[in-house]
């Protein structure tokens, strides 16, 4: 009897390794911004929007491309490819992000939503990357950057109190 009682707190046990370990996954939106690829938490994903109207605003950033109407707030654009000194996109697709900001990326393509381990991430040392970039994801031989949204915005508003 006691034997079927340590079996089962063993059992027990186990299963909760298996969902502890579980817990340890993220999902992430991987995206395309022309040709480089680039994630964040799907957890920071509000909606997915395309053929949105932009309305240019004057006296910002280069990179912020205007205001689209989402259910009549505005959201500011932002282009990721002028950001980090790329050609501008040709695209109509938004990723409205799920926070205060009232922002969206403009993107090119959505490529998939993935769930990664933890050990899967690469993290950065103390580097020029670390500042706007959590990591790095390498899925089939490519690395792909994952954006830390909350250091992003930091920028794009010390930019926008500059202008």
């Amino acid at each position: 009897m006691d034997e079927k009682l340590i079996q089962e707190i063993k059992d027990s046990k186990s299963s909760e390794t298996v969902s502890e370990k579980a817990q340890e996954k993220e999902t992430y939106l991987i995206f395309s911004v022309n040709e480089s690829l680039f994630a964040f938490p799907s957890c920071d994903v509000k909606e997915i929007l395309k053929d949105s109207q932009v309305f240019p605003v004057p006296f910002v950033p280069s990179y912020i491309k205007g205001v689209l109407n989402r259910y009549g707030d505005p959201y500011a654009v932002i282009d990721l490819a002028s950001l980090v000194g790329e050609k501008e996109q040709n695209s109509s697709l938004f990723v409205v992000i799920n926070d205060e900001s009232h922002s969206c990326l403009k993107i090119t393509d959505v490529k998939e939503f993935y769930s990664a381990a933890k050990k899967e991430i690469v993290g950065f040392s103390e580097n020029e990357f670390s500042e706007f970039f959590d990591g790095a994801l390498k899925i089939e031989g490519k690395e792909i950057f994952i954006i830390n949204l909350q250091n992003f915005f930091k920028k794009v508003g010390k930019d926008l109190a500059r202008s």
